[in-house]
């Protein structure tokens, strides 16, 4: 089976999946993990989120929805918007997920994984496919919405 085709498949159940989402999978507790330590372009680790949600005092529970801040809503109007800020990546993905959480991606940024532009950048150097939408990736092995 082609990655194309699999990707698209992916996207199919999860499409087919959303009309049975529960209603509690969308309301919960919010954590906001404090990213702004993280230059643009940087990969947020498990390491960032486990520092972070030590700084909130609490534990991560099943469905709460996790946060990531890292101030790119100050460049929003401007076209640094598209370029300036970190991204999750597949490893501090799956970690959050292994915490329980399903309602995962929320992000201050235009995206959850790193602008475009640098995964690119990292593709060119490394050839390695799996820098290409790490994070969003990271829910064909656990899914998460």
């Amino acid at each position: 089976m082609t990655s194309l085709f699999r990707i698209a498949l992916n996207f199919l159940e999860l499409s087919l999946l959303s009309v049975c989402l529960a209603l509690e999978w969308g309301y919960g507790d919010g954590v906001l993990m404090n990213m702004t330590h993280k230059k643009p372009g940087e990969v947020i680790t498990p390491e960032d989120m486990s520092e972070a949600l030590a700084m909130t005092g609490r534990q991560l529970k099943p469905l709460d929805i996790v946060l990531a801040r890292t101030d790119a809503d100050k460049l929003w109007n401007t076209a640094r918007c598209w370029t300036d800020f970190p991204g999750v990546g597949r490893e501090a993905t799956l970690w959050l997920l292994d915490q329980g959480i399903k309602v995962v991606v929320g992000a201050d940024a235009l995206g959850w994984d790193r602008p475009f532009n640098y995964q690119v950048e990292g593709f060119l150097k490394t050839r390695d496919g799996s820098l290409i939408w790490e994070g969003h990736f990271a829910g064909i092995e656990n899914e998460y919405f």
